[in-house]
């Protein structure tokens, strides 16, 4: 992930954790990330060639998460924290 996307309020950003919102890739595709599966983010590209597909997983709060992206070209699947 590169930077964050234009577009969020202030509001919006102070009410959610720090990782949450749309994020541009080093490709320049849009990726969103947000809450799912309990307690985890899911990534999803939201434009681009990949468009609609969950990528990666992460799991945390206040700035330390732990989790895994995949590539979509691919497919190759990298852990991190």
């Amino acid at each position: 992930m590169a930077t964050r996307a234009a577009g969020h309020s202030a509001a919006s950003t102070l009410a959610a954790q720090p990782i949450e919102g749309d994020w541009l890739t080093l490709k320049g595709d849009t990726a969103r990330i947000a809450p799912c599966e309990g307690d985890k983010f899911c990534i999803t590209l939201i434009d681009g060639q990949y468009a609609g597909k969950q990528i990666g997983v992460l799991k945390g709060m206040g700035g330390q998460y732990t989790g895994q992206v995949t590539k979509p070209q691919n497919g190759k699947t990298y852990e991190g924290s």
